[in-house]
């Protein structure tokens, strides 16, 4: 048990990275457009729309580009959180409030943020029927993805409080 919180580090990040990147966040299975990590590659339409707004309706464009590049790393921050505290709770800071956003934006808890969020990091899906790997729901269209990653970084903060000692 002298390791736990190395261990706990560990499980979170490989939970949040295959959450981010492998299982969608939430998706729409007719029209193929899905929410999960590869909109990473679509992430300079969001500092080109910051750039071409005035600043006065850019800004909150330049904090979404910034945080949406932190939360598609946060799952390899994590994964440094083995040997560093500090990246353990850095790593899991953004992605629980992702997930919690998502999660609570699919389950009639109206967020503004949540469509923000389907906004920046939709994307069409990479292979037809099979990535990202997304489960329908018969009560909401929440994807895995979304659970996985509030279950990763859940895991990563508790090793923050946990022991670590060689």
């Amino acid at each position: 048990m002298a390791n736990s919180g190395k261990v706990l580090a560990l499980i979170g990040g490989i939970l949040t990275l295959l959450g981010t990147f492998l299982f969608s966040l939430m998706g729409d299975p007719v029209s193929g457009v899905y929410v999960y990590g590869w909109s990473m590659l679509n992430i300079d339409d969001v500092f080109i729309s910051a750039a071409s707004l005035p600043f006065a309706d850019g800004w909150i464009w330049w904090v979404i580009g910034i945080v949406a590049i932190f939360y598609f790393l946060s799952g390899f921050i994590q994964l440094l959180g083995v040997r560093s505290r500090i990246a353990a709770l850095l790593g899991a800071l953004i992605p629980l409030a992702v997930a919690v956003f998502v999660v609570l934006g699919f389950t009639g808890v109206y967020i503004d943020i949540a469509f923000i969020i389907a906004i920046v990091f939709s994307r069409p899906e990479l292979a037809t029927g099979i990535f990202p790997v997304s489960f329908e729901y018969s009560f909401m269209d929440l994807g895995l993805g979304a659970i996985l990653i509030a279950l990763g970084s859940l895991l990563a903060l508790i090793s923050v409080f946990m022991s670590r000692e060689d």
